[in-house]
């Protein structure tokens, strides 16, 4: 290979990388030595995969021929116990290392046990049902000059949809055994095995498809279940890191949300003094200032405390001003306070008009109720009581009635 071809190979790896500093770290690099050099000395370094799997029949076989685009060093797959066909599968699939390993309720305990199982330099995590998209990836290039430039220990992370939805998450994919492990019953975490503190991720493009959240696959292992009761034991554990309770997912957050000391958990991890009142000193600044500010949000909006969501979320913008979730809540209660306003007012004038003596009226002003009655319609098609609204309209028989009800709809 010449340098031409070397330095494009090298230029499309950076492109991956999301961090515009990093990328013109990399660039400096490039200055000071040889392009075929540097893809030399990458591919010096060994990657394997990591994955655990259980009850992917389905799945796996697809799965694994994608990351097998790859060329790693290793394919470590450990079984943990599946009852359907996907052990024979996973027999007839080649260049891999299979292992059955009894599983065992805690996510970090069993990735650090498939860890043991390779000498890599470095460890490709995912999950059986992740799906790799970006293929054409020098992975072993792509760590190499981040190992280069880099001031600490890091992971890669990857970007992780799911079918259906259009966020996404960002969760840690290549790491250095090494240097780091993982910690957590659940959506466990990359610490640094001397100063065990989290592990800074490199974002890059990179992507994955996640089935795991499609709603067969979480009845199927029971996910809501196993994971509140695994995420509220690491609470225990930890009782002030917010991770285990931010990261809780949608249907298990709104589970808690039921529970009498949720209020008190989430002003726990945002507040320096819960009875202090918003400001900017008296806000915990951490990884997950914002997403408790979101939930917050949500939390009084569910609650109907629509001016108190207002400001939390006005306040959470000040912050976070590219914040969508925030600018959605701000949004929504500002929606929601003034649709009950007008709602208390239209239930006034309902009250007035179903307590008028029609014939009285009739007699006062030489025609009959049905422009009270247009009124009622709407009021009802206000409050969302459509099919009164529809009876209502349908009985008006005044002309001039029809051409304001039809003008007022044609707005």
């Amino acid at each position: 290979m010449n340098g031409i071809e070397a330095r494009k190979i090298i230029e499309r790896t950076k492109s991956h990388i999301k961090s515009r500093d990093l990328q013109i770290k990399i660039s400096k690099l490039e200055q000071s030595m040889d392009y075929v050099e540097i893809l030399n000395e990458a591919h010096q370094l060994s990657i394997a995969l990591a994955m655990l799997v259980k009850n992917q029949e389905e799945n796996i076989q697809e799965v694994l021929e994608k990351v097998q685009k790859l060329k790693l060093d290793e394919y470590i797959v450990v079984d943990t116990g599946s009852t359907d066909q996907t052990v024979s599968v996973l027999r007839m699939i080649e260049n891999i290392k299979l292992y059955e390993i009894s599983w065992v309720e805690d996510f970090a305990f069993m990735r650090n046990k498939v860890a043991e199982l390779t000498s890599a330099d470095w460890i490709l995590t995912l999950d059986s049902d992740e799906i790799l998209i970006s293929e054409d990836i020098d992975l072993k290039l792509l760590v190499y000059l981040l190992n280069k430039v880099g001031e600490s220990d890091f992971s890669i992370n990857f970007v992780q949809r799911s079918i259906g939805k259009s966020s996404y998450d960002t969760p840690s994919r290549i790491y250095c055994p090494s240097r780091s492990t993982y910690f957590g019953l659940v959506h466990e975490e990359l610490r640094d095995k001397i100063t065990g503190k989290a592990v800074g991720g490199v974002m890059t493009d990179i992507q994955i498809i996640n089935q795991g959240t499609l709603p067969k696959e979480i009845q199927k292992f029971s996910k809501e279940e196993r994971y509140m009761k695994l995420s509220k034991k690491m609470m225990e554990i930890e009782p002030d890191n917010p991770r285990w309770f931010v990261l809780m997912s949608g249907n298990v957050s709104q589970l808690l949300m039921k529970e009498e000391n949720y209020e008190e958990q989430l002003k726990k991890y945002l507040f320096k003094n819960s009875d202090s009142g918003l400001s900017e000193k008296n806000i915990l600044q951490n990884t997950y200032t914002r997403i408790l500010l979101e939930k917050y949000s949500l939390f009084l909006i569910i609650h109907g405390r629509l001016a108190e969501a207002q400001e939390l979320s006005t306040f959470g913008l000040k912050l976070f001003p590219l914040d969508i979730y925030l600018m959605f809540y701000q949004s929504l209660s500002q929606l929601e306070f003034f649709k009950l306003q007008i709602k208390n007012l239209l239930k006034r004038n309902l009250n007035q008009y179903l307590t008028l003596d029609t014939q009285q009226s009739s007699d006062y002003n030489n025609t009959d109720t049905q422009l009270l009655e247009l009124l009622l319609a709407e009021l009802n098609l206000m409050l969302g009581k459509v099919s009164i609204a529809t009876k209502i309209s349908e009985n008006l028989t005044d002309k001039n009635v029809l051409d304001i009800w039809e003008n007022w709809h044609s707005f």
